[in-house]
């Protein structure tokens, strides 16, 4: 698996069990933006980014840029 954002989100839900909705909930963003995300239809803002990286302890660095 590459290191892609919606990648590690996809990983740690399916690790954890949480679906799209328990997961959003659990960052403080919605449940639009992880679908978003995941479907890789848009990328996240630097605010949404920062929630996710910090939740998945990542840096902006360990994500693979398309």
């Amino acid at each position: 698996m590459e290191n892609k954002l919606s990648d590690m989100i996809k990983k740690y839900r399916f690790e954890n069990s949480l679906s799209q909705k328990e997961f959003a909930n659990l960052v403080g963003i919605s449940y639009v933006q992880i679908n978003n995300i995941e479907n890789e239809r848009h990328k996240p803002s630097m605010k949404t980014f920062s929630k996710l990286a910090s939740f998945l302890s990542i840096k902006y660095e360990d994500i693979k840029k398309d």
